[in-house]
């Protein structure tokens, strides 16, 4: 027997609406006071948080199956706060408005526009064509186009990775919905960094890092890795340091880690060798 007391069903219906009313109030700060209400939104967020992690802890170790309302709780949280950051936060000035960056990104971008260069992409944000290319095709101006691909890849690799922590490794739910909203709330999450600095390609790096471990641990799709380290370089080089970084990890553990988990490990080296090749053949192309 549970008390009712912290993991009641009365509790938990206090937790969310805790929760839906600190989001609330972070929109309402941000839209009443633009830039200024960035502070206080941020707050609004942190209460959002605590309540949110608070709410959804699980009923105790005699659980059934995992459940799945902290997966909802930590894609609530993403999506909210790239809504709260784009109506308060800055952007950034620099170059008109594009930064260090974005000005090799907007040149990819209106290459895959125009089919023209009005300048050249340095080495090495020549390589990295994905989110230049997908916000090309999209019916949106170039600012926006960008903004919502920073969206999705980062809700995306949120979605992954809580999925992962509660149904793969049954984590507890407070711990899970902590890390998300800290991937969401800190400062240089591809989020929050990504409108003040709108034109870049972050968010993507991650959603690939997290596909990529996800597939790590599943003997079944693991041999869709080398497509998601190819894909993946197309955006960032770094799938390439990925995968190879992974490679190394895995033989290391095959040899020397633990005697019952080797061979598992050891059939997950050819797709990491395929994976860090595809990665390269996906940096030179």
């Amino acid at each position: 027997m549970h008390s009712p007391g912290w993991f009641g069903a009365a509790d938990r219906r206090a937790g969310l609406v805790a929760f839906g009313v600190a989001l609330a109030a972070a929109l309402a700060a941000a839209a009443v006071a633009g830039p200024k209400g960035w502070p206080l939104a941020s707050a609004a967020l942190g209460v959002a948080w605590i309540a949110g992690a608070w709410s959804v802890r699980p009923a105790g170790p005699d659980a059934a199956a995992p459940d799945r309302l902290p997966i909802a709780a930590a894609l609530l949280v993403a999506l909210v706060t790239f809504a709260v950051a784009w109506q308060s936060q800055p952007t950034v000035t620099l170059n008109e408005g594009l930064g260090w960056d974005g000005l090799q990104y907007h040149a990819l971008y209106q290459f895959f526009r125009t089919g023209e260069f009005a300048q050249r992409p340095l080495f090495p944000y020549h390589q990295r064509l994905g989110v230049p290319a997908l916000a090309s095709a999209l019916p949106l101006g170039e600012r926006a186009a960008f903004l919502w691909i920073t969206a999705a890849f980062h809700t995306a690799a949120v979605g992954l990775l809580a999925h992962f922590w509660i149904v793969r490794r049954r984590l507890r739910a407070d711990l899970v919905v902590a890390a998300c909203g800290w991937l969401c709330l800190h400062w240089m999450s591809p989020l929050r960094a990504g409108v003040c600095y709108p034109i870049n390609i972050d968010a993507s790096t991650v959603f690939f890092d997290a596909a990529f471990f996800l597939l790590l641990w599943s003997p079944r799709l693991v041999r869709l890795a080398p497509l998601v380290a190819l894909v993946g370089a197309l955006f960032k080089e770094s799938a390439l340091l990925s995968a190879g970084l992974w490679l190394a990890a895995t033989a290391a553990l095959a040899l020397l880690g633990d005697a019952a988990r080797r061979p598992a490990l050891r059939r997950r080296l050819p797709a990491l060798a395929l994976s860090a090749a595809a990665a390269l053949v996906g940096k030179t192309l």
